[in-house]
């Protein structure tokens, strides 16, 4: 993700930051959640080794360009078509494997608004994973630019949370028609999405429907989400939806330099949704996680990385991020400290029994 694309939205996120300052707006102890609202299970740390992996997967989003060409240009829907790794097969095969599981399978999404998606499925590690690709392109800065607030659910259903509104620019990209779906990876049959099954869907309704199948050929399996920047975005909103639509299942969603995405109710419904857990990673002072701040709250608990070797990680539990008179302060954001390659440089000198990770909420607004 280019620094230009970035700072596209710098101002607006600074300059919200202190219109909300000024305006008055609640505070992380409004927010958070009452005891008996939560489940223990939602106050669990995550290990450095499953937040690696999240990252490294959010990574291979931006970096592997999984397909050669996806059958999309003209056509509607097209579906499936084999994977052709622009560079060595074997090489990437050894890649995904790497970050994912020895017997990882993979399917890989386009939508409409250049959104891209991937479901990730190790048998072996009994893991399902769900990846959004974060902001890459003009379009993808446009839909980040976008205020406005709409209901959670896609147009034409019920509103089930009144008072619950998200940001429409994430939730526009979230729902966009799928334009294309690949098979990457070892991909078995009985997982395979069959010819016209994604024929007029949105992107939630293909991965879901895939992550149904996946449940369904091991209901043991476990749930994650994951992205950066946009993509971060967008696991928020499909970390609620997924939970929703599963509520016996757990959802873990480990995102990394993610705006906020949604209003106080959305907050409110995030954090008090038993099977759902929301980690956000944050690199130092990273601008995109301190916006946007007309109205807009941080979900979940969010976990501050820096890669000095003197700087430990600090955990904040039922952090909304609202304090713009402390080190949340957008104006004190770098663009810089949002690049992925950071995000990886940061987690990586914890990794191998490196610098301590995070055992406790050590945190302060």
């Amino acid at each position: 993700m280019s620094t230009i694309v970035v700072g596209g939205v710098v101002v607006v996120v600074c300059v919200s930051g202190y219109y909300r300052y000024l305006r008055g707006s609640p505070s992380d102890e409004e927010l958070k959640p009452k005891d008996e609202e939560v489940n223990k299970w939602q106050l669990k740390l995550p290990s450095i080794d499953t937040t690696l992996q999240m990252a490294r997967l959010a990574m291979i989003v931006y970096d592997d360009d999984m397909v050669d060409e996806f059958n999309a240009s003209s056509v509607k829907i097209s579906i499936p078509v084999e994977g052709k790794p622009k560079e060595d097969p074997n090489a990437y095969l050894e890649n995904l494997k790497k970050k994912a599981g020895t017997d990882t399978e993979m399917w890989f999404y386009k939508a409409a608004g250049s959104t891209e998606a991937a479901v990730t499925f190790s048998p072996e590690n009994k893991r399902c994973t769900v990846i959004f690709r974060g902001t890459e392109s003009f379009w993808d800065a446009i839909a980040d630019a976008k205020f406005i607030k709409k209901q959670l659910g896609p147009d034409g259903t019920a509103d089930d949370h009144p008072a619950v509104r998200v940001h429409s620019g994430f939730r526009g990209q979230y729902y966009g028609e799928v334009m294309a779906m690949t098979n990457d990876g070892d991909v078995s049959e009985h997982l395979r999405t069959k010819p016209g099954e994604l024929t007029d869907k949105v992107l939630e309704t293909a991965l879901f429907q895939k992550v149904e199948k996946v449940l369904t050929f091991a209901p043991d399996t476990e749930l994650f989400v994951t992205g950066h920047s946009l993509g971060g975005a967008l696991s928020v909103l499909c970390g609620i939806r997924l939970a929703l639509k599963f509520p016996e299942k757990d959802v873990q969603v480990i995102n990394f330099g993610c705006p906020k995405v949604g209003n106080a109710a959305f907050a409110k419904l995030v954090n008090t949704t038993p099977n759902l857990c929301v980690v956000r990673v944050a690199h130092k002072r990273d601008i995109i996680t301190r916006g946007p701040n007309f109205d807009f709250n941080h979900v979940g608990h969010t976990i501050q990385i820096d890669e000095a070797a003197d700087v430990k990680p600090r955990y904040h539990k039922w952090h909304a991020g609202l304090h713009a008179t402390t080190n949340w302060n957008p104006m004190m954001g770098r663009v810089s400290h949002h690049l992925m390659a950071g995000y990886l440089k940061a987690l990586n000198s914890h990794g191998e029994g490196k610098k301590p990770w995070v055992g406790d909420y050590n945190g302060s607004p």
